[in-house]
């Protein structure tokens, strides 16, 4: 720092030894991540329970009605599709940060109408005069201080929100928009809002109309990935410069087959060897992400799967 007559001139900031990366190379992530695969319970969660990692349909824990993610378009409650404890080599928001909740839309191939007035709550300096609109409101000028907002390649909005440990054991919150309170531009209410998202996502056990019903969810550590704490290549790349490894190798014949090691991996899991469908999600993700299929909170991938960056922010999906 250099200083002249009590006054600060300039200061320089100096790390020496440090090798800072090429633009557009891999980042090079500390190994100390894990990897988990995730399991869909046949019963409800039980958020009492010490092991309770969390669940996909029913609601979210934690909020006030205000911080419910609303779609900018229509001004109704996006779908909580899950809210997971994360292990915590993967909590990269900060330690007091534990887990996520995912929200999305009942996106089904069809287009959704833009509604002017919401547009309008949703800039509006000042509440507005309809009472219809003022959640609207409420929740642009109360959104949740951990929230991010992404969409996909088709430009579906989706939400994540971080969670303290005192939110994710909070009360279940509600949507803030019930049925019948609608503004006059508003489209019908998603199927999940009239029957529970886990009854529209065809949840044989959850009566119709339950918004609270949901699946609980699981985590356990993978005995063996060789590929935990390594991020995964981007696009159809099978391997990387540090040392990630392809689940497919050639037999003596030249045969394809699945490495042992990659074989019983669950489809569900957070972090370790990504299995897209398709090409990887491009650019890269970082080692911590959740990678995810349809039933983990109702979604519609085409038959695919998605991926969830929990460092980037970032969410991707392919058909299959």
């Amino acid at each position: 720092m250099r200083f002249k007559d009590n006054r600060l001139l300039g200061f320089d900031l100096l790390w020496p030894g440090a090798v800072y990366p090429e633009p557009n190379t891999q980042q090079a992530w500390p190994r100390h991540a894990k990897a988990y695969d995730l399991a869909l319970l046949p019963h409800r969660a039980d958020r009492g329970a010490a092991g309770n990692h969390g669940w996909c349909h029913g609601l979210p824990p934690g909020l006030r009605p205000e911080q419910w993610p609303l779609d900018s378009r229509t001004g109704q409650p996006m779908r909580h599709a899950f809210t997971l404890k994360l292990p915590p080599d993967h909590r990269v928001k900060g330690p007091d940060l534990v887990a996520v909740s995912l929200f999305g839309t009942d996106w089904c191939g069809d287009s959704v109408a833009e509604s002017k007035a919401v547009a309008a709550a949703w800039d509006a300096p000042a509440p507005p005069a309809d009472p219809a609109l003022r959640p609207v409101w409420l929740h642009r000028t109360g959104r949740h201080s951990h929230e991010y907002r992404m969409e996909d390649i088709l430009g579906e909005p989706y939400a994540v929100l971080w969670l303290t440990e005192a939110e994710f054991a909070g009360r279940l919150c509600h949507p803030p928009l019930q049925p019948g309170s609608g503004h006059p531009e508003q489209p019908p209410l998603p199927r999940w809002m009239q029957l529970g998202a886990a009854a529209a996502s065809g949840v044989a056990e959850a009566p119709p109309g339950d918004l609270a019903h949901d699946v609980a969810l699981r985590w356990t550590l993978r005995a063996h990935d060789p590929n935990a704490g390594l991020a995964p290549p981007a696009g159809w790349s099978e391997s990387t410069h540090a040392g990630y490894q392809s689940i497919w190798s050639r037999d003596a014949s030249g045969q394809v087959e699945l490495e042992s090691w990659a074989q019983g991996q669950a489809p569900n899991h957070i972090g370790g060897t990504m299995q897209p469908v398709q090409a990887h999600p491009e650019p890269g993700f970082s080692p911590f992400y959740v990678e995810f299929e349809e039933a983990m909170g109702g979604f519609n991938f085409g038959g695919g799967t998605a991926q969830l960056d929990l460092d980037q922010m970032r969410l991707d999906w392919a058909c299959g």
